[in-house]
Protein backbone atom coordinates (compact mmCIF):
# COMPACT_ATOMS: atom_id res chain seq x y z
CA UNK A 1 0.00 0.00 0.00
CA UNK A 2 1.35 3.51 -0.85
CA UNK A 3 1.24 5.93 2.23
CA UNK A 4 1.02 9.33 1.90
CA UNK A 5 2.44 11.60 5.06
CA UNK A 6 0.84 14.59 3.85
CA UNK A 7 -1.76 15.20 1.36
CA UNK A 8 -2.98 18.39 -0.56
CA UNK A 9 -4.64 19.24 -3.69
CA UNK A 10 -1.94 18.55 -5.97
CA UNK A 11 -3.39 15.22 -5.93
CA UNK A 12 -7.02 16.09 -6.95
CA UNK A 13 -9.13 17.15 -9.98
CA UNK A 14 -12.21 17.89 -7.52
CA UNK A 15 -12.76 17.83 -4.21
CA UNK A 16 -16.49 16.94 -2.30
CA UNK A 17 -16.51 16.01 1.37
CA UNK A 18 -13.04 16.42 2.12
CA UNK A 19 -11.71 17.71 5.27
CA UNK A 20 -7.82 18.47 6.01
CA UNK A 21 -7.65 17.82 9.27
CA UNK A 22 -4.03 16.05 10.91
CA UNK A 23 -3.80 12.58 12.27
CA UNK A 24 -5.06 12.82 15.93
CA UNK A 25 -1.84 13.29 18.67
CA UNK A 26 -2.59 11.47 22.15
CA UNK A 27 -0.65 12.73 24.95
CA UNK A 28 0.68 9.96 27.23
CA UNK A 29 -0.34 10.79 30.43
CA UNK A 30 2.22 8.97 32.52
CA UNK A 31 4.89 9.32 30.77
CA UNK A 32 5.11 13.35 31.97
CA UNK A 33 8.36 13.67 33.85
CA UNK A 34 8.70 16.21 36.48
CA UNK A 35 11.83 16.85 37.83
CA UNK A 36 10.77 18.61 41.17
CA UNK A 37 14.54 19.64 41.72
CA UNK A 38 15.09 21.51 38.06
CA UNK A 39 12.40 24.55 36.68
CA UNK A 40 12.69 22.93 32.67
CA UNK A 41 10.31 26.01 31.33
CA UNK A 42 12.81 27.59 29.41
CA UNK A 43 14.43 24.22 28.45
CA UNK A 44 14.44 21.89 25.43
CA UNK A 45 14.91 17.94 26.79
CA UNK A 46 16.73 15.19 23.47
CA UNK A 47 16.19 11.54 23.47
CA UNK A 48 17.91 8.64 22.69
CA UNK A 49 17.79 5.07 22.27
CA UNK A 50 21.29 3.48 23.79
CA UNK A 51 22.90 0.43 22.95
CA UNK A 52 21.44 -1.45 25.77
CA UNK A 53 17.71 -0.59 24.73
CA UNK A 54 16.97 2.08 27.21
CA UNK A 55 16.32 5.83 26.61
CA UNK A 56 18.48 8.38 27.94
CA UNK A 57 17.23 11.99 28.24
CA UNK A 58 19.34 14.93 28.13
CA UNK A 59 17.62 18.00 28.92
CA UNK A 60 18.91 21.93 30.98
CA UNK A 61 17.10 24.21 33.40
CA UNK A 62 17.53 25.80 36.78
CA UNK A 63 18.48 24.70 40.12
CA UNK A 64 15.49 26.06 42.14
CA UNK A 65 17.72 25.19 45.15
CA UNK A 66 20.22 27.53 44.05
CA UNK A 67 19.07 29.52 41.07
CA UNK A 68 21.61 27.92 38.89
CA UNK A 69 21.73 26.66 35.79
CA UNK A 70 22.60 23.23 34.48
CA UNK A 71 22.42 19.79 32.30
CA UNK A 72 20.57 16.63 33.47
CA UNK A 73 20.00 13.42 32.32
CA UNK A 74 17.00 10.93 32.83
CA UNK A 75 16.41 7.44 31.74
CA UNK A 76 14.05 5.16 30.82
CA UNK A 77 13.64 1.73 30.02
CA UNK A 78 10.87 1.53 27.48
CA UNK A 79 11.04 5.64 26.80
CA UNK A 80 7.57 6.60 28.19
CA UNK A 81 8.34 6.24 32.13
CA UNK A 82 11.08 8.60 33.17
CA UNK A 83 13.18 9.05 36.23
CA UNK A 84 16.22 10.80 37.18
CA UNK A 85 19.64 8.72 36.28
CA UNK A 86 21.74 8.61 39.06
CA UNK A 87 25.60 9.47 37.43
CA UNK A 88 27.12 10.66 40.59
CA UNK A 89 30.00 7.61 40.05
CA UNK A 90 31.17 9.18 37.14
CA UNK A 91 33.81 11.02 36.65
CA UNK A 92 33.12 14.93 36.11
CA UNK A 93 36.05 16.39 37.61
CA UNK A 94 33.82 18.52 39.79
CA UNK A 95 30.61 16.99 42.31
CA UNK A 96 27.54 18.59 41.26
CA UNK A 97 24.89 19.47 43.49
CA UNK A 98 22.17 16.99 41.83
CA UNK A 99 22.92 13.61 41.12
CA UNK A 100 21.51 13.56 37.71
CA UNK A 101 23.70 16.71 36.54
CA UNK A 102 26.62 16.37 33.94
CA UNK A 103 27.43 19.85 33.10
CA UNK A 104 26.70 23.62 34.42
CA UNK A 105 25.71 26.49 32.16
CA UNK A 106 27.01 29.81 33.30
CA UNK A 107 25.64 31.67 29.97
CA UNK A 108 24.14 30.55 26.65
CA UNK A 109 21.74 27.26 26.02
CA UNK A 110 21.32 23.74 24.29
CA UNK A 111 20.63 24.50 21.11
CA UNK A 112 20.54 20.72 20.00
CA UNK A 113 22.16 17.23 20.16
CA UNK A 114 22.07 14.31 17.52
CA UNK A 115 24.09 11.18 17.15
CA UNK A 116 25.85 11.47 14.20
CA UNK A 117 25.19 7.60 13.18
CA UNK A 118 27.83 7.18 10.69
CA UNK A 119 30.49 8.62 12.78
CA UNK A 120 33.69 6.45 12.21
CA UNK A 121 35.38 7.78 15.79
CA UNK A 122 33.34 7.17 18.73
CA UNK A 123 34.51 9.50 21.08
CA UNK A 124 32.11 12.14 18.49
CA UNK A 125 29.48 9.50 18.49
CA UNK A 126 26.50 12.54 19.65
CA UNK A 127 26.96 16.33 18.80
CA UNK A 128 25.86 19.44 20.61
CA UNK A 129 25.48 22.62 19.14
CA UNK A 130 24.89 25.36 21.96
CA UNK A 131 24.50 28.72 21.56
CA UNK A 132 26.60 30.73 24.02
CA UNK A 133 26.09 34.56 24.88
CA UNK A 134 28.79 36.32 24.93
CA UNK A 135 27.75 39.30 25.96
CA UNK A 136 28.14 43.30 23.91
CA UNK A 137 25.69 45.35 22.56
CA UNK A 138 22.60 43.32 22.75
CA UNK A 139 23.07 40.11 22.31
CA UNK A 140 26.30 38.07 20.69
CA UNK A 141 25.84 34.72 20.20
CA UNK A 142 28.82 32.21 19.61
CA UNK A 143 28.01 28.86 18.57
CA UNK A 144 30.00 26.04 19.61
CA UNK A 145 30.29 22.38 19.23
CA UNK A 146 30.65 19.80 21.96
CA UNK A 147 31.06 15.87 21.32
CA UNK A 148 30.63 13.01 23.27
CA UNK A 149 30.48 9.14 23.09
CA UNK A 150 28.09 8.79 25.94
CA UNK A 151 25.82 11.75 26.32
CA UNK A 152 27.38 12.13 29.84
CA UNK A 153 30.80 13.38 29.09
CA UNK A 154 31.42 16.33 26.95
CA UNK A 155 34.23 18.04 25.33
CA UNK A 156 34.32 21.33 22.82
CA UNK A 157 35.52 21.15 20.01
CA UNK A 158 37.96 24.07 19.34
CA UNK A 159 38.05 26.47 16.61
CA UNK A 160 34.66 25.09 15.25
CA UNK A 161 31.70 27.94 14.86
CA UNK A 162 28.63 26.65 13.45
CA UNK A 163 26.72 30.28 13.79
CA UNK A 164 27.41 33.59 14.94
CA UNK A 165 24.04 35.52 14.40
CA UNK A 166 21.36 32.53 15.45
CA UNK A 167 19.84 31.41 18.78
CA UNK A 168 17.73 28.31 19.95
CA UNK A 169 15.43 27.02 19.51
CA UNK A 170 17.35 24.71 16.50
CA UNK A 171 16.50 21.94 14.78
CA UNK A 172 19.30 18.97 13.16
CA UNK A 173 18.87 16.21 10.67
CA UNK A 174 21.07 14.01 8.93
CA UNK A 175 19.64 14.79 5.06
CA UNK A 176 20.27 11.74 3.06
CA UNK A 177 19.29 13.20 -0.39
CA UNK A 178 22.29 15.03 0.00
CA UNK A 179 24.53 13.95 2.47
CA UNK A 180 24.84 16.79 5.00
CA UNK A 181 23.54 17.31 7.76
CA UNK A 182 20.84 20.66 8.07
CA UNK A 183 20.44 22.98 11.03
CA UNK A 184 17.32 24.70 10.75
CA UNK A 185 17.19 28.08 13.24
CA UNK A 186 16.53 31.48 13.08
CA UNK A 187 18.73 34.12 11.54
CA UNK A 188 19.87 36.66 14.73
CA UNK A 189 18.52 36.54 18.09
CA UNK A 190 14.80 37.43 18.47
CA UNK A 191 14.40 37.70 14.60
CA UNK A 192 11.82 34.99 14.64
CA UNK A 193 11.76 33.83 10.82
CA UNK A 194 13.43 30.58 10.17
CA UNK A 195 16.21 29.07 7.74
CA UNK A 196 18.88 26.98 7.42
CA UNK A 197 22.48 25.99 7.03
CA UNK A 198 24.02 22.75 6.23
CA UNK A 199 27.74 20.78 6.85
CA UNK A 200 29.29 17.73 6.10
CA UNK A 201 31.91 17.48 8.06
CA UNK A 202 31.22 20.24 11.38
CA UNK A 203 33.69 22.36 10.62
CA UNK A 204 32.64 23.93 7.53
CA UNK A 205 29.41 25.45 7.14
CA UNK A 206 26.87 26.89 4.82
CA UNK A 207 25.63 30.07 4.65
CA UNK A 208 22.07 30.87 6.50
CA UNK A 209 19.11 30.88 3.41
CA UNK A 210 15.60 31.57 4.98
CA UNK A 211 12.76 28.52 4.71
CA UNK A 212 9.91 29.92 6.69
CA UNK A 213 8.30 32.63 8.66
CA UNK A 214 4.98 33.63 9.48
CA UNK A 215 2.57 35.20 6.53
CA UNK A 216 -1.12 36.72 6.48
CA UNK A 217 -2.71 33.00 7.27
CA UNK A 218 -1.33 33.12 10.57
CA UNK A 219 -3.12 34.90 13.53
CA UNK A 220 -2.62 38.65 14.98
CA UNK A 221 1.40 39.50 15.44
CA UNK A 222 1.96 35.42 15.49
CA UNK A 223 5.17 34.63 14.96
CA UNK A 224 7.85 31.14 14.31
CA UNK A 225 10.16 30.92 17.30
CA UNK A 226 11.70 27.96 15.98
CA UNK A 227 11.52 25.14 14.02
CA UNK A 228 12.96 21.23 15.10
CA UNK A 229 12.80 19.23 12.67
CA UNK A 230 13.53 15.92 11.64
CA UNK A 231 14.18 13.04 8.63
CA UNK A 232 11.22 10.45 8.59
CA UNK A 233 10.82 7.61 5.62
CA UNK A 234 12.23 9.74 2.78
CA UNK A 235 10.38 13.34 3.55
CA UNK A 236 11.35 16.15 6.17
CA UNK A 237 9.07 16.64 9.16
CA UNK A 238 9.50 20.19 10.65
CA UNK A 239 7.41 21.37 14.13
CA UNK A 240 7.35 25.48 13.51
CA UNK A 241 6.86 26.51 17.00
CA UNK A 242 4.25 29.15 16.34
CA UNK A 243 4.41 32.33 19.44
CA UNK A 244 1.28 34.32 20.17
CA UNK A 245 -2.04 34.94 22.12
CA UNK A 246 -0.47 37.99 23.39
CA UNK A 247 -2.75 40.38 25.32
CA UNK A 248 -2.15 43.50 23.32
CA UNK A 249 0.03 45.73 25.50
CA UNK A 250 2.98 46.84 23.88
CA UNK A 251 5.28 45.63 26.99
CA UNK A 252 3.87 41.77 26.58
CA UNK A 253 5.95 41.11 22.89
CA UNK A 254 8.07 38.66 24.44
CA UNK A 255 6.35 37.61 26.99
CA UNK A 256 3.28 36.06 28.63
CA UNK A 257 2.13 34.41 25.44
CA UNK A 258 1.41 31.06 24.56
CA UNK A 259 3.85 28.39 22.20
CA UNK A 260 1.88 25.94 19.85
CA UNK A 261 3.59 23.55 17.65
CA UNK A 262 2.26 23.22 14.09
CA UNK A 263 3.55 21.07 11.27
CA UNK A 264 5.52 21.53 8.27
CA UNK A 265 6.88 19.67 5.42
CA UNK A 266 10.10 19.13 2.98
CA UNK A 267 10.90 16.40 0.16
CA UNK A 268 14.37 18.01 0.08
CA UNK A 269 15.59 19.89 3.56
CA UNK A 270 15.51 23.30 1.81
CA UNK A 271 12.26 24.12 0.32
CA UNK A 272 9.13 23.49 3.10
CA UNK A 273 5.70 24.00 3.36
CA UNK A 274 3.49 24.60 5.88
CA UNK A 275 0.33 22.65 6.71
CA UNK A 276 -2.90 23.37 8.46
CA UNK A 277 -2.56 26.55 10.49
CA UNK A 278 -3.68 25.36 13.92
CA UNK A 279 -1.51 23.51 16.51
CA UNK A 280 -0.37 20.02 16.22
CA UNK A 281 0.84 19.97 19.32
CA UNK A 282 -0.36 22.37 22.31
CA UNK A 283 -0.97 22.23 25.72
CA UNK A 284 -3.28 24.94 25.81
CA UNK A 285 -6.93 24.22 27.30
CA UNK A 286 -9.26 24.16 24.83
CA UNK A 287 -6.66 22.77 21.71
CA UNK A 288 -6.68 18.63 20.74
CA UNK A 289 -4.03 17.50 22.29
CA UNK A 290 -4.15 19.45 25.92
CA UNK A 291 -5.46 17.44 28.80
CA UNK A 292 -6.56 18.78 32.18
CA UNK A 293 -3.55 16.65 33.47
CA UNK A 294 -1.01 18.76 32.23
CA UNK A 295 -2.35 22.18 30.86
CA UNK A 296 0.71 24.31 29.35
CA UNK A 297 1.03 27.49 27.85
CA UNK A 298 3.79 26.69 26.12
CA UNK A 299 5.18 23.29 24.68
CA UNK A 300 8.41 22.80 22.65
CA UNK A 301 8.41 19.09 20.34
CA UNK A 302 12.29 18.29 20.35
CA UNK A 303 12.27 14.89 19.97
CA UNK A 304 11.22 12.27 17.83
CA UNK A 305 11.61 8.32 18.15
CA UNK A 306 9.97 5.98 15.62
CA UNK A 307 8.86 2.39 16.34
CA UNK A 308 7.57 -0.20 13.99
CA UNK A 309 3.83 0.76 15.57
CA UNK A 310 4.16 4.41 16.83
CA UNK A 311 6.17 7.98 16.46
CA UNK A 312 6.58 9.17 19.49
CA UNK A 313 7.25 12.63 19.88
CA UNK A 314 9.09 14.11 23.20
CA UNK A 315 9.67 17.61 24.45
CA UNK A 316 9.67 19.93 27.21
CA UNK A 317 6.67 22.54 28.24
CA UNK A 318 5.52 24.78 31.03
CA UNK A 319 3.48 24.69 34.00
CA UNK A 320 0.10 27.03 33.95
Amino acid sequence: MYKHLFFDDKYLFKKENVKREYGQVELIDDAIYLDKDVNTVWGCSWYFKLDDGRVRVVYFGKNIHIDNYGVYVAISDDGIHFQPEDVSNEDFGEKFPLNHQIMNMNSGEIACIIEDKACKDKNERYKMLFSNVIGGEGYLISGELFVSSDLLHWEKVENVEWCNDGEPITGLFYNEKKGCFTITRRNAWGVRLVGYSETKDWKEYSPFKMCLQADSLDGDLEEIYGMPAFAYENWFIGFPLIYGDLSGCMSSKYDYGTMKAQLSYSQDGEFWCRSLREPFISGVKGDKTAKDICYAKCVYPSGMMVTDENVFVYGCASLL
